[in-house]
């Protein structure tokens, strides 16, 4: 590839070797490209990359081609300084910006010779890569922009005003001295250096190049129901920057890298690790001056997103201990030791309660807590220091948590503010009377059992940073907020944002949506459930409520008991700490999991693993005696993971199939 006439950069290297300077600028004028400067009238001053990009794209702005000139004559052993001048007379746009494009012509003969080591026969001849029959780059910003505008609405492509770019005034070029004279070079259209003083003549601030590019990805999560990573929104999952110089050209790999040491890797296999690294990382191919001709541009450090599970739940980081870092998943901490931490772990290891639960055949539960000999839970195990047999073969297991969740419960609080809710009191005090008996209800349930609210009103969506432990102030004015009626669309979007624990539903449940939106509300609610707290107001929406209980498990609330506070407490205590059973358990190369489960003090390992071709080893929810089960479910054909539908079979590379 080095013999290409398009290799730039060792094109480059040999001209200097050589020491001939007109060779370099032959190279400069008639193999790189001029782009349009940014600003008008800016010419002299422009500068989007340094020179190794330059070779490396075969294009740069007036400016960004004269600094490479006298890079590569300073390198050749020449005195060279940029200099600006008056544009020479007839130096025309079609001429100043014609594509340079040399032809593409590696060394067939190496390619044949490295085909013939490899046993081929031979190698398909090489051909020039397609590319639009454009003559100058005038033209091609023309095609780009005509593609541009068309992707726009047509009153927004209707606004822009993009006056034609005159030619500049004036233009850099490079002086430099030789043991024979003093030489100037514009380096473009078809000029020769000359000897002759350019037309007013004048020194130029020395500019280094200052454009970064910055990249993020995104992407739309959809993880089990439960999960605290919010399905109704873009999610980020990595952002890098980069000086622009170290991007142009080459390629910026996305990866998502498995969580855990080459050891348990190669002993455990990828499959195994349930936690993936986003990582965006500059690659350099070839280096940009083999001879030195260049200083050496670093491709740039890879840039590190947020942890995601490989069934789509973004990873919360969480305190490390002993420098161990962790990462809390929806089933509990994946935390990964060094291989002398893991060693001590498992040597500290003195029994392993194991339960076996059939009441659900032909779903068999495993429950599984790992203690040492002081009954201390042993933290940190990873998927290699576990087995799982059946009729006497090994089952390959994947390992969800191997740590306990510290992270408060979530409980989302909705608001009716109809006006219909209003009648159900005497008088507005009456109403703020209720207001406050809540908002103290809901503050003794936070100190029995730890949990972060969010106050919103039907029709509003849950903030990803609106959770806080319950406070008044921000309870009560809520109460008292106008809203719309859209009960059924407010508990669907609360089942898919936020990973709230339980959800509390102050509503008089008359709805003003039509039949068709409730039903596609109430499949969304039975996909993705959260257990609804009813706290009914009035008996027209009995119905309502008692279909609202029905699909998510939950329970209604009169407010007009005497003990309406201890029971709302007792209610968010049983839902916060006993999390609902979320599995997402459908077929393809990818398993289930469990929603975040409550504070607890043992470690529980939570995995699932292949059972030949029909079933799947699920983790399940914490149970009330704090272990973890380990569901295998045979022949479970539903597709819970895109709302009923089922997975694609092929979700990824060969060697990674499970990210």
């Amino acid at each position: 590839m080095r013999a290409s006439s398009d290799h730039l950069s060792a094109r480059a290297a040999e001209a200097v070797a050589t020491g001939d300077a007109e060779a370099i600028v032959t190279l400069v004028r008639d193999g790189v490209s001029v782009l349009p400067h940014r600003i008008p009238g800016a010419a002299e001053t422009d500068r989007r990359w340094g020179p190794a990009a330059v070779l490396r794209c075969g294009a740069g702005t007036p400016r960004d081609r004269m600094e490479l000139l006298a890079t590569l004559l300073t390198a050749a052993g020449a005195e060279a300084t940029v200099v600006g001048a008056r544009r020479p007379e007839g130096l025309t746009a079609e001429v100043l910006r014609r594509c340079r494009r040399p032809p593409f012509s590696p060394d067939t003969t190496l390619l044949q010779r490295a085909g013939a080591a490899a046993g081929t026969v031979s190698v398909a001849p090489t051909s020039e890569p397609d590319s639009p029959a454009v003559d100058t780059v005038d033209a091609e910003v023309d095609r780009l922009t005509e593609h541009l505008l068309a992707a726009l609405p047509p009153d927004a492509a209707a606004a822009l005003d993009l006056p034609p770019d005159p030619l500049p005034d004036r233009l850099p070029l490079v002086r430099y001295v030789t043991p024979a004279a003093t030489h100037f070079a514009f380096a473009v259209g078809d000029l020769e250096p000359t000897t002759a003083s350019p037309v007013d003549l004048a020194e130029l601030d020395r500019i280094e190049p200052g454009d970064r590019v910055t990249v993020t990805v995104h992407a739309r999560s959809n993880p089990p129901p439960g999960s605290r990573t919010p399905t109704t929104e873009l999610v980020e999952l990595v952002s890098g920057s980069w000086p622009l110089e170290q991007l142009l050209g080459r390629p910026l790999s996305l990866s998502f890298d498995a969580m855990a040491d080459p050891d348990t890797v190669l002993s455990a296999g990828l499959g195994a690790i349930p936690v993936r690294m986003p990582v965006l990382r500059p690659q350099a191919g070839m280096p940009d001056a083999p001879s030195g001709s260049l200083p050496a541009v670093p491709a740039g450090a890879p840039a590190f997103g947020t942890p995601i599970t490989l069934w789509g739940d973004l990873a919360e980081p969480a305190a490390a201990t002993g420098g161990d870092p962790r990462v809390v998943g929806p089933a509990g901490t994946v935390s990964g030791l060094a291989p002398d931490a893991l060693a001590a772990a498992r040597a500290r290891v003195a029994a392993a309660t194991l339960r076996v639960d059939a009441s659900a055949f032909p779903r068999l539960d495993l429950e599984l807590q790992v203690t040492d000999a002081a009954g201390g839970s042993v933290d940190g195990l990873d998927a290699a220091s576990f087995t799982v047999t059946e009729d006497g073969r090994d089952l390959p297991i994947t390992l969800l948590a191997n740590g306990p969740d510290v992270r408060r419960p979530r409980v989302l609080l909705l608001v009716d503010g109809s006006v219909s809710v209003g009648s159900n009191f005497a008088s507005p005090e009456a109403q703020g009377a209720f207001g406050r008996t809540l908002s103290e209800a809901l503050v003794a349930a936070a100190v029995r059992t730890p949990f972060d609210l969010q106050v919103v009103s039907l029709g509003g969506e849950p903030s990803t940073a609106g959770w806080a432990p319950p406070d008044p102030a921000a309870i009560e004015p809520a109460l008292t907020t106008p809203s719309t009626s859209a009960i059924w669309s407010s508990l669907a979007t609360a089942g898919e944002a936020g990973g709230a624990s339980a959800v509390v539903l102050l509503s008089d449940n008359l709805s003003d949506e039509d039949e068709a939106t409730v039903a596609a509300a109430q499949r969304r609610m039975t996909a993705r459930p959260s257990p609804v707290i009813s706290v009914a107001l009035g008996s027209e929406g009995a119905d309502a409520t008692a279909r609202i209980v029905q699909l998510t498990g939950g329970l209604a609330l009169d407010p007009g008991t005497a003990d309406f506070s201890g029971r709302l407490a007792d209610a968010i205590d049983t839902r916060a700490d006993d999390r609902p059973d979320h599995h997402d358990l459908s077929p393809g190369d990818h398993g289930g999991c469990s929603g975040p489960v409550g504070p607890h003090d043992h470690c529980d390992y939570r995995g699932f693993g292949r059972h030949g071709d029909r079933g799947l080893y699920g983790a399940d929810r914490e149970r009330p005696d704090r272990t973890t089960r380990l569901r295998r479910v045979v022949d479970d054909r539903r597709g819970r993971r895109n709302d009923g539908y089922p997975p694609p079979r092929r979700c990824s590379g060969p060697r990674d199939r499970a990210a």
